[in-house]
């Protein structure tokens, strides 16, 4: 991973969380993948320490940003640039993993499925 683009880092090492947390959304109770993201996010920081040479602070530094969501402002990991203004944007962040809450059909309340 050390000779890819900083932005295809961050998009694989989102992309596998997102997967992650999708498979799990079926049991209704993703808290606690909170500490697989903390793991993934040291893991991604490491790697791009480790192409740069530099420390994991710094590249938490940089990499850091906000973005907004319906549901408010989350903290996110971003590459500072993308190869084509086409592109999706990639990140590591619960918000992206996660359904809108409004999607027809989309997902059952947990209440809602033991009620039946």
């Amino acid at each position: 991973m050390i000779r890819e683009a900083d932005y295809n880092i961050v998009g694989g090492f989102g992309a596998e969380y997102r997967g992650i947390v999708q498979y799990y959304l079926l049991a209704g109770d993703v808290h606690p993948l909170h500490r697989l993201r903390w793991v993934m996010e040291i893991s991604m920081l490491k790697t791009l320490a480790g192409k740069h040479r530099s420390t994991v602070s710094k590249m938490a530094a940089r990499y850091k940003a906000k973005i907004v969501t319906p549901h408010g402002p989350r903290r996110a990991s971003r590459p500072a640039s993308r190869p084509s203004p086409t592109s999706d944007p990639v990140g590591l962040s619960v918000a992206a993993a996660t359904p809108a809450a409004d999607a027809e059909g989309a997902w059952v309340a947990r209440g809602e499925a033991v009620g039946r």
